[in-house]
């Protein structure tokens, strides 16, 4: 894990010292390449400094801060996508997926809570979804204190998901942007749209 913290710290680094040079964003938040069909992943959102994420294939929908401008990965199967904030070394994935292989979210949750162990900050598991938070210390000279915040939400067919990484250092900054893309979170079989899952 801390490998992974390492790569993705150096990789956001690397993307603001190479939009800071140009004096441009690397990617625009919104792509034109980035278009699945006739569905776009990026809409304009009512809230100001956001933008709405559209998962093309699994339909479900949250607003994300335009910070948010460059794309690390998009699976080729469009289960999701990573998306980066560099200036606050920040990351976002988001993912959506049958729900197979687990007999209930509750057991989804329980396994996660068991796997985090002692670095869960906190955890509200609900009827249709969960939320974890847990810390990840950092080594003091290459990496930060991260803070992982999940957020799940489940029915008996499908779950969407979302983890936002970012500095503790920042933790205040990002405390009501949790908020706002936790209000905004719509799962694909509540969105009204075709799920192509």
């Amino acid at each position: 894990m801390k490998f992974k913290l390492v790569i993705v710290n150096i990789f956001c680094m690397l993307i603001l010292f190479i939009s800071q040079a140009f004096g441009e964003t690397v990617l625009p938040y919104y792509n034109s390449n980035l278009k699945s069909g006739s569905e776009e992943r990026y809409q304009d959102s009512v809230i100001n400094g956001y933008y709405k994420y559209v998962s093309p294939r699994w339909a479900y929908s949250f607003d994300v801060p335009k910070g948010f401008n460059y794309v690390v990965s998009i699976p080729t199967n469009g289960a999701g996508i990573t998306i980066a904030w560099a200036k606050k070394g920040s990351v976002l994935r988001t993912s959506g997926h049958h729900h197979l292989g687990v007999s209930s979210g509750r057991e989804m949750y329980s396994n996660e809570i068991r796997q985090l162990g002692r670095k869960v900050t906190y955890s509200n598991y609900q009827a249709d979804g969960y939320i974890i938070s847990w810390l990840e210390p950092g080594d003091g000279i290459f990496t930060a204190d991260m803070v992982f915040y999940k957020r799940v939400a489940f029915n008996e067919k499908y779950f969407n998901q979302f983890t936002l990484e970012y500095p503790l250092r920042e933790k205040a900054y990002f405390d009501p942007i949790i908020k706002t893309m936790e209000r905004s979170f719509i799962p694909g079989w509540k969105s009204g749209k075709s799920i192509r899952g």
